[in-house]
């Protein structure tokens, strides 16, 4: 990680007496210091303190979330298909047009697992 996004990181949580990053015995330390900070708060706590800190720092979203990001909704990111959505085609380039998804398929998700526990089990030697 860049030495600017690497300080701003520690920097905004408060951690500036880590060892030194660039000896690898020391990363079990980094990484345990790391994740007992982020423990202390929620993503969204993390994502608010974290707003307009450039340190390659965002939360995993999941994928409502995704679909309905600020950013994601400018670029285009997600499209909707049948009444539900679904990732845009990527990547997309000037020149070329891809095409919409297609309508996905109805699956019977019971049915396939009740196939699947009548299945004989297999046997490994």
């Amino acid at each position: 990680m860049e030495e600017k996004f690497w300080r701003n990181l520690i920097g905004t949580l408060g951690l500036g007496d880590l060892p030194d990053r660039w000896d690898r015995t020391h990363w079990p330390v980094i990484s345990a210091a790391l994740a007992a900070r982020f423990a202390t708060r929620s993503r969204d706590q993390w994502a608010d303190e974290f707003a307009g800190v450039d340190a390659c720092l965002t939360p995993v979203l999941d994928f409502d979330e995704a679909a309905a990001d600020p950013v994601a909704r400018q670029r285009g990111s997600y499209v909707i298909v049948d009444d539900a959505v679904q990732p845009a085609p990527a990547p997309r380039f000037s020149r070329t047009v891809l095409p919409a998804p297609s309508g996905s398929s109805t699956v019977d998700l019971t049915q396939i697992l009740d196939q699947w526990s009548t299945d004989s089990p297999v046997e490994v030697s």
